[in-house]
């Protein structure tokens, strides 16, 4: 005689899946207050100085880029192979660099590699107290990533990206950073320029081309070998680059 089996699901995962939803719904609840309201005058403001109130809108400033076409050729490339590799494919935050990040950490000790997107990273300056570490900010930096990137386009974010990133000495936004290292416009950065620009962003401190030039230089190095892997750069333009960057020549000094 055939047993006939219930095909029901037990008890136990349907409770189970009521605590996942009433859990869900909580912390929903909690986060949803949390996200920030984003409008043009949010994404494009800058202040001049973190600890005041006045600032600039970007989009009438003639103190930061404008655009791609006030760019060297290598800075975009350069900054997405040391940043965000998979930028033009994600939308707003990148589970594949997650976990890539997760791994290099385990292997090689935590702060190796970063699991944030530019667009998140963009978020977290322009909206968040950077100094509250828990999950709960970073959920409300993931959302609101995945919300900037539904309202504007990959151009403009990488645009307010660079306009309001730090670069250390020289301050926030790369007019001001190439101005102060290199006495140049963004659009006249050579190769390795655009490489130790970009290198310094992930810890302006600890690739100080001022107080730290070896770091700067090994952090250069990396960008050059990310940008040879990427197809960005030709091999020999790579070798070229890394041969230049170990020249005294890029041992910047603070002019006065």
């Amino acid at each position: 005689m055939i047993k006939i089996t219930s095909k029901r699901p037990s008890r136990w995962i349907l409770i189970a899946l009521f605590l996942v939803m009433v859990i869900s719904a909580v912390f929903f609840l909690q986060i949803y207050p949390l996200l920030p309201e984003i409008t043009d005058l949010s994404f494009y403001y800058q202040l001049t100085d973190p600890y005041e109130e006045d600032g600039t809108l970007l989009l009438y400033s003639t103190d930061y880029i404008a655009g791609f076409d006030t760019l060297s050729p290598y800075i975009i490339p350069a900054l997405l192979a040391i940043e965000d590799q998979r930028f033009y494919e994600h939308r707003g935050v990148d589970l594949i660099r997650i976990l890539g990040a997760a791994v290099a950490n385990l292997q090689s000790g935590f702060g190796v590699e970063g699991g944030s997107t530019i667009t998140q990273q963009l978020v977290k300056i322009t909206y968040l107290d950077q100094s509250e570490k828990t999950i709960r900010r970073k959920v409300v930096e993931a959302i609101t990533a995945m919300r900037i990137e539904r309202r504007y386009s990959k151009e403009e974010i990488l645009e307010t990206y660079l306009n309001k990133v730090y670069f250390g000495h020289a301050g926030y936004g790369l007019q001001n950073a190439t101005t102060f290292y290199f006495q140049k416009d963004p659009e006249d950065l050579t190769l390795e320029e655009s490489a130790i620009i970009t290198g310094i962003i992930q810890n302006p401190t600890m690739h100080s081309p001022l107080n730290r030039p070896e770091s700067m230089l090994a952090r250069a190095i990396l960008v050059i070998n990310r940008m040879e892997e990427n197809g960005s750069i030709t091999e020999l333009e790579a070798a070229s680059a890394r041969e230049n960057l170990k020249n005294e020549s890029f041992i910047i000094k603070k002019t006065d």
